[in-house]
């Protein structure tokens, strides 16, 4: 039987953290984000042009938080199969129509809407509800050093069977 991954596992396989990041603006931050992605043939090159449209349509849905931005968009939009980036940038990313600044991007790549929300969501929030967590992320040196830190958590302990 197949072991069950959770989103670590993700960030791991494909190798798609990248810390200290630059971007002169929101489109070239999510460009940055979705590169690993696209790489690794988790999506189209299109997704990217897909979480642009959604912003220009809808404002920036997905920043969630002071320096934290989970960028997505449906599965329908090119995605091939699920997976994760995890990028921070030296300096703070802002998006039009919206102050809060933006250092961490999560980028999410979902072939399913039950993937995303049943078992994506509750991982990630274990994890990202943690404004220290988010600082301490940030702050790190190198993608070992996040890795650490997503592994100190509860959510450490964790697959996507957990939440089924």
């Amino acid at each position: 039987m197949e072991k069950k991954k959770n989103f670590l596992d993700y960030l791991k396989e494909l190798d798609s953290i990248l810390v200290h990041q630059e971007a002169s603006n929101w489109r070239e931050a999510i460009r940055i984000s979705c590169e690993p992605l696209i790489k690794q043939n988790i999506v189209e090159s299109k997704y990217y042009d897909s979480i642009i449209s959604n912003v220009r349509r809808n404002g920036p849905y997905f920043v969630l938080k002071d320096n934290f931005a989970m960028p997505h968009a449906s599965s329908r939009n090119r995605v091939k199969a699920v997976g994760f980036s995890l990028v921070t940038f030296k300096s703070p990313v802002y998006f039009e129509g919206d102050d809060r600044p933006v250092r961490l991007f999560l980028t999410i790549a979902s072939t399913s809407a039950k993937e995303h929300v049943t078992l994506m969501l509750p991982q990630i929030v274990e994890v990202f509800s943690s404004q220290e967590n988010i600082t301490k992320i940030i702050a790190a040196k190198n993608k070992e050093e996040i890795i650490a830190i997503i592994e100190s958590t509860k959510f450490a302990t964790q697959t996507f069977k957990d939440y089924l």
